[in-house]
């Protein structure tokens, strides 16, 4: 399998004016990347998860407000949005849930021998790491380059524009809706690409203090049906909502890639070696925070 990162057409939100409306559908993500001027590639391979049964993982920020608790239900309810969708009566056929064990990984990567991790990293250096400079996220999304299956997928979400914050109906000044970027980049996650739609969820820019795109459009559902709808319900285990090759927290020392077939700035290597997780399932139970929820997402009040 050849796995490759696909990062430019998952620029999420830029900080910028919102431009007019076009007449045009969702966009999903491709194994082609768009071409110039263009915000939707018109060839390759739709990316999409074939397991339906997908974990998260947050990483903890360096400063205490929000605090912890309130960041994993704010990425909790980003993703609970996204499972509440119904395709043709039945909901989302995908089930998705946040770890119960933190991500200690800060940095997006792929590890195609050994343990991985979904990560929601929060970056404080984000020009050090020379990301793209107006976003307020950018989503890794590791894929078979030619099969288009999804096999990791790691946010990250920029501290420097503004002040990260949970808001209430509005945020104050210079506040940033976590919610807002964290459900856009989500939709990322899951494999759509940018929306031409003004009013969507996934369209492509966004200002400071907003808070509309923590709601779907119905753009924003038929694309999420389109790459998911129509199979059975998952019947979830422990087990299943492992990453390729196991669980690990932590990061991987990853040996330079000789070619990814891109060249954004930044962009994360994959890896082919690694540390293996070796928990069996009954380990596992202890990893995975669990509570009655809808359409499958985990809800934890304390992620």
């Amino acid at each position: 399998m050849r796995v490759r990162p696909l990062p430019l057409a998952v620029l999420g939100l830029v900080c910028m004016s919102v431009a007019p409306t076009h007449a045009r559908a969702y966009c999903r993500l491709t194994t082609s990347m768009p071409v110039a001027g263009s915000a939707c590639a018109s060839s390759g391979t739709p990316l999409v998860w074939k397991r339906q049964c997908i974990s998260y993982s947050v990483v903890p920020r360096a400063r205490n407000s929000p605090t912890l608790g309130e960041i994993r239900s704010v990425v909790d309810r980003s993703f609970q949005t996204w499972g509440d969708v119904t395709c043709g009566g039945a909901v989302l056929p995908l089930a998705l849930a946040q770890t119960g064990e933190l991500s200690l990984c800060d940095k997006p990567e792929y590890n195609e021998t050994a343990a991985n991790v979904n990560s929601i990293i929060f970056v404080s250096d984000w020009r050090e790491r020379a990301l793209p400079p107006t976003a307020f996220g950018l989503t890794m999304v590791w894929h078979d380059s030619r099969s288009g299956e999804i096999v990791d997928a790691d946010m990250q979400i920029n501290e420097t524009l503004g002040t990260l914050a949970v808001c209430g109906k509005r945020c104050a000044p210079g506040q940033i809706d976590m919610q807002n970027i964290v459900t856009h980049e989500a939709g990322h996650f899951l494999g759509l690409g940018h929306s031409a739609l003004s009013n969507a969820c996934m369209f492509g820019q966004a200002q400071v203090g907003e808070t509309s795109k923590r709601y779907l459009s119905r753009d924003d559902e038929a694309g999420i049906c389109a790459a998911y709808g129509g199979r059975s319900q998952p019947n979830c285990t422990v087990q299943d909502y492992v990453p390729d090759n196991g669980f690990a927290s932590s990061c991987n020392q990853l040996p330079p890639q000789s070619s990814c077939g891109c060249s954004t700035p930044g962009a994360p290597q994959p890896a082919t070696s690694g540390m293996y997780w070796l928990g069996s399932a009954l380990a596992l139970a202890g990893l995975w925070r669990r509570r009655k929820r809808a359409a499958r997402v985990a809800r934890i009040t304390d992620r």
